[in-house]
């Protein structure tokens, strides 16, 4: 795209600014040296030769000052150029996720899914090495988004009875997800975000919450039986009616919690 096209570019996918900038620079220097050359030449004629000394020195000042104004301004644009050069190669990497969830992954070992048959001789539609790549430019930002055994981890997301058994869920974000008679049991939810997150009926036998935030998550009825909740943050939840046999509360932020008819980790029910 020329510059002159760019000046129509209404979504600034191009900068003009660092071409302009080249050329204001080109035609500067050239005026500064045309002026240092005549100006030393005419001085030294009509005053004082000296000025051949002097003007050169001038005129790699002024250059000087020009290229360090020049880049400090080029630079930016630079930086704005590479940054979204990167995010869009970034992007580029991430397949999209058109399917509802669950999803089935492409390096999924289902022996009982259908798939396209191969003729003879032709190579195998994803081989292992594809797949472990895929998988891995797929789990890459876990921030934007986790698939664990087929299902989107994000917040807020609608994990009702999602089976989530033994799942590595380390410093998931599930804040104000739905989780209602979720099977969590034996997973890993290490300083997990489960704030304000619906746990009703949940499944969280043996898992690990260490850390986890649990502030104002509704845990009515959950099977919490032998979890271990040190350090967790449990602050105005709703433990109602919830098994906590066993359970480990070591450390546990346990303020204005709701226990009541649950089943406490001595086996004692509170009233």
């Amino acid at each position: 795209m020329s510059v002159f096209g760019s000046l129509f570019d209404f979504r600034f996918d191009r900068l003009v600014a660092p071409t302009i900038l080249r050329i204001l620079y080109a035609i500067d220097t050239v005026i500064i040296c045309l002026v240092t050359v005549f100006g030393s030449l005419f001085f030294a004629v009509n005053q004082n030769a000296i000025a051949l000394v002097i003007g050169p020195i001038v005129g790699f000042i002024l250059l000087l000052s020009q290229r360090i104004i020049f880049e400090s301004i080029v630079i930016k644009f630079q930086v704005a150029q590479d940054v979204r050069d990167l995010r869009n190669k970034y992007l580029s990497l991430i397949p999209p996720v058109a399917t509802a969830t669950p999803i089935t992954p492409p390096w999924s070992t289902d022996t009982g899914s259908t798939t396209s048959a191969s003729t003879p001789g032709s190579a195998p539609l994803m081989n292992s090495a594809s797949a472990a790549l895929e998988k891995e430019v797929l789990l890459a930002n876990i921030d934007r988004e986790l698939i664990v055994n087929g299902y989107k981890i994000r917040p807020a997301e609608n994990l009702a009875g999602a089976d989530l058994t033994g799942a590595n869920l380390n410093k998931a974000k599930l804040a104000g997800a739905n989780l209602n008679k979720a099977k969590l049991a034996g997973a890993n939810l290490n300083k997990a975000n489960l704030n304000k997150a619906n746990l009703t009926g949940a499944d969280l036998s043996g898992a690990n919450l260490q850390g986890a935030d649990l502030t104002g998550a509704d845990l009515t009825g959950a099977d919490l039986t032998g979890a271990d909740l040190t350090d967790a943050y449990l602050g105005w939840a709703n433990l109602s009616l919830a098994n906590l046999t066993d359970a480990i509360l070591k450390g546990t932020r346990l303020r204005s919690v709701n226990f009541n008819g649950a089943l406490m980790p001595d086996g004692t029910k509170h009233a």
